[in-house]
């Protein structure tokens, strides 16, 4: 009987052993990697993406614009700012692009309104693009994303890189993302939009507006010059 005894007494303990290991069903020890999501931000995310920047023989045309004349140094002249070409080595004086009107467009892939505008801006570019040139500056952005961004909207125009938003205090975008600059054919700044564009009459009457008065456009879905 004592031997019977001894052998529940172990039998029983090896149970509680056990129940130990596994029934614990109360809360789960979450790491920071799968921790839930917070909101959206506006504010730029941590530069990282290990997906590698696809080449413009990929996706879009080179997206390095080309040289003009060289702005006057005047109050109000285009900032003396030296950017890399998207997804390039190849940089660019934003001083040495005047001789034409141009448009800049300030943005970002993690900027909700700025994807708005982008096909807006697209097709304001095929139409105009023979009178006005058109710039984006990718700001604080990680470049994989900016070039999915582009291809989404159709844009095909040039695009500088400013990863480290060295264009910010120059161009005044304190106040976040998108800004728009107008500058005439002298490379002087001569209008600013600070919010996003929602319809493609918005587009063409800031043309209007800041670069004074264009002949017609050409027809919807021509292709102009960059």
């Amino acid at each position: 009987m004592t031997a019977v005894r001894a052998l529940a007494a172990l039998v029983a303990g090896a149970a509680l052993l056990v129940s130990g290991c596994t029934g614990d069903t109360g809360t789960v020890d979450v790491g920071v990697d799968d921790a839930p999501a917070t909101g959206a931000s506006s504010s730029p995310p941590p530069t990282a993406s290990a997906a590698p920047t696809p080449q413009p023989s990929q996706a879009l045309p080179d997206l390095c614009p080309p040289w003009g004349e060289t702005a006057a140094r005047t109050p109000k002249a285009i900032p003396d700012l030296n950017l890399n070409c998207l997804g390039s080595d190849a940089s660019r004086d934003l001083r040495r692009l005047a001789g034409r009107p141009m448009l800049i467009n300030f943005w970002a892939s993690w900027c909700g309104p700025c994807k708005v505008e982008l096909p807006l801006l697209a097709r304001a570019h095929r139409e105009w693009g023979d009178q006005v040139a058109f710039l984006g500056i990718d700001a604080q952005d990680a470049s994989a994303e900016a070039w999915k961004s582009l291809t989404a909207a159709g844009i095909e125009y040039p695009q500088l890189e400013d990863p480290k938003g060295r264009s910010r205090a120059a161009f005044g975008w304190t106040s976040g993302l998108p800004l728009t600059v107008f500058v005439d054919a002298h490379g002087r700044m001569v209008g600013t939009e600070r919010t996003a564009f929602r319809t493609y009459p918005e587009v063409t009457a800031a043309l209007h507006r800041h670069l004074g008065d264009l002949r017609e456009a050409q027809e919807p879905g021509s292709r102009g010059k960059p």
